[in-house]
């Protein structure tokens, strides 16, 4: 499973996140961890001549899913079939 999302945001003067938005997204199910995550976040703020201000950018996302690796397999493929065996 592979998919993106691109999550729109405002922050505010102190970089904190005041708005998230999904810009684009190949997976609906993927736009609500997009936009949690980032509201989590803090930023440093955007400034004009030295102050501080509001702003605007896009964060990108790339999620992907592969199949975790059966722990120990190599060593249950050994030791099954010797203890089976007594």
């Amino acid at each position: 499973f592979k998919g993106m999302t691109s999550v729109e945001l405002v922050l505010d003067e102190k970089g904190q996140v005041l708005h998230a938005s999904i810009n684009k997204s190949t997976h609906a199910e993927l736009e609500g961890p997009s936009i949690q995550a980032t509201k989590a976040w803090k930023f440093e703020p955007a400034k004009v001549n030295g102050k501080a201000v509001k702003s605007k950018l896009r964060v990108p996302f790339k999620f992907s899913y592969t199949q975790p690796e059966p722990e120990h397999s190599s060593f249950k493929q050994a030791i099954v079939p010797y203890l089976q065996q007594g």
